[in-house]
């Protein structure tokens, strides 16, 4: 799963860089800008039973809770830990490479992309005709990447609950508003299932 993980998110980096001066509006940049790893931070998890045309938001059972709190806990210390992207710099207008670690490689890996900015949104490319496209936040310096988490359980006729595990990938793959509704078409939750879902921005930092 780290793996896979792994690979979603390095599908999902991106860059955009400000500096304000004052109200006088961005700086223009001086190349390389460099942004690294600051913090991720977590929205309220959201539990929600899968109907057959959609879902219900629900009050967790406590075991199921408790599986959420304890699995998501341990996977994001070892994610953020030992994975994900570390750096992102600007090398010029069009041009940047990415820094990311992984588990049971020491030094950090790179790559190049490039990249072009829409208004708002960091359009990366990031190679076989693909392209991400990602919100960055120029008034304060951050670059940010979203990153969404879906535990799933099933409750059987005897009553005994099933917890199946999670499945996790960038935000931008759920194409509907309505990310939960957009991970239960996406992953096939089966009407029935207890579903929490994990949204989470990883922010880097100007320096």
């Amino acid at each position: 799963m780290r793996k896979l993980l792994f690979w979603a998110l390095l599908a999902a980096y991106c860059c955009t860089a400000c500096q304000n001066d004052g109200d006088d509006g961005p700086v223009p940049l001086e190349y390389p800008v460099t942004f690294n790893y600051d913090r991720f931070v977590h929205e309220p998890t959201v539990y929600a039973v899968v109907e057959d045309n959609g879902y219900t938001v629900v009050q967790p059972t406590d075991q199921f809770k408790l599986v959420v709190d304890s699995t998501h806990a341990g996977d994001w210390v070892e994610f953020v830990g030992n994975e994900g992207v570390q750096q992102v710099v600007l090398n010029s207008a069009d041009s940047a490479t990415l820094s990311w670690s992984f588990i049971g490689i020491d030094s950090l890996v790179t790559a190049g992309a490039n990249y072009s900015i829409d208004g708002e949104v960091l359009r990366l490319d990031i190679g076989d005709s693909q392209e991400a496209l990602f919100p960055y936040d120029e008034s304060i310096g951050e670059l940010s990447y979203c990153e969404i988490s879906y535990y799933y359980a099933s409750e059987h006729a005897s009553g005994a609950t099933e917890y199946l595990g999670f499945v996790s990938s960038p935000c931008h793959d759920i194409v509907q508003d309505d990310l939960l509704q957009g991970g239960i078409n996406n992953y096939g939750f089966e009407s029935g299932d207890t579903v929490a879902m994990i949204q989470t921005a990883f922010i880097l930092q100007r320096e």
